[in-house]
């Protein structure tokens, strides 16, 4: 597996949309679901089909964040969502807050709704302190028995995800998850060798012996795709400069994640020999800067 032909981030026309009560969601930025009209490039202009989405309004750096990372993890086989890029029908009104034609000249980020709950509302959901804390562990045990755990650690060190917790993660069945919320990775100021000093997934893999013993081993061969990182196929297919009138930043976004690709393996293997046994600690709130 390489990271060779990305997927297009498509563009499509937000239908109508509507708020997601927040005291169940409890997010930092508002979510929407969404009915979104889609017409991809296999398909005539009189075929459009409907679709339902998750849209969020945030800067574009974010929505460039997010969709970078969601064709990267994708073409590495992790499970995102498809991500799109949203733009509003005309006619409907934005929320509070965004001006009237933004809608139009401003794009939203669009993930196509996988119609499973996060972890985080599976455990909330529940009315006392001491429930919340025996589901969160029963969850990060079935996070520890999940097959891609490593890898979506390792995809988290590469995106410098420090943003990973309970409400990131979608709960499907049978100890599977989905990954999604990716607006805080990829920093401006992207360090090429430097450590997530959060990286809660590959915390959770090696803070045991075996888990460990186990990184060491397979890290190198989990790594290796990263090294096919294409700066100019990841700003093409992104369609980052739609929407980012600062191309030096994300020149310098695609080259540090060009070098960080590199140097991938050995800076999770330092990571592996500083891990501690029984560290992690994932929340269930999100980082708020």
């Amino acid at each position: 597996m390489a990271l060779k032909n990305l997927e297009h981030v498509e563009v499509c026309q937000i239908v109508n949309y509507w708020e997601i009560n927040q005291k169940v969601e409890k997010n930092v930025n508002p979510v929407y679901k969404a009915s979104i009209k889609v017409q991809t490039k296999d398909q005539q202009p009189t075929q459009p089909y409907t679709e339902m989405a998750y849209i969020k309004f945030i800067d574009p750096w974010k929505i460039y964040a997010e969709c970078v990372s969601a064709i990267v993890g994708r073409a590495l086989g992790l499970p995102i969502p498809q991500p799109m890029i949203g733009l509003l029908k005309t006619g409907v009104t934005p929320p509070p807050g965004l001006p009237e034609n933004s809608g139009i000249e401003t794009p939203v980020f669009v993930s196509i709704d996988m119609k499973h709950p996060s972890v985080r509302n599976l455990i909330t959901n529940h009315s006392t302190a001491i429930q919340d804390n025996k589901l969160g562990k029963q969850y990060a045990a079935k996070l520890r028995k999940w097959s891609k755990l490593l890898e979506a650690g390792s995809f988290d060190e590469f995106i410098a995800n420090n943003d990973r917790q309970f409400g990131n993660l979608l709960y499907e069945k049978d100890n599977s998850f989905f990954l999604i919320d990716h607006e805080l990775a990829i920093p401006k100021n992207l360090v090429q060798d430097e450590k997530n000093q959060a990286n809660h997934l590959y915390t959770l893999y090696t803070d045991n012996e075996i888990g460990k013993k186990l990184a060491i081993k397979k890290t190198p061969a989990i790594c290796k795709p990263y090294q096919s990182f294409t700066a100019a196929e990841v700003k093409s297919k992104t369609l980052c400069t739609e929407y980012i009138s600062d191309i030096k930043h994300i020149d310098q976004s695609l080259i540090a994640l060009y070098n960080r690709a590199q140097q991938l393996t050995s800076i999770l293997l330092e990571y592996t020999a500083q891990a501690k046994d029984g560290q992690l600690s994932l929340s269930y709130h999100e980082t708020t800067t």
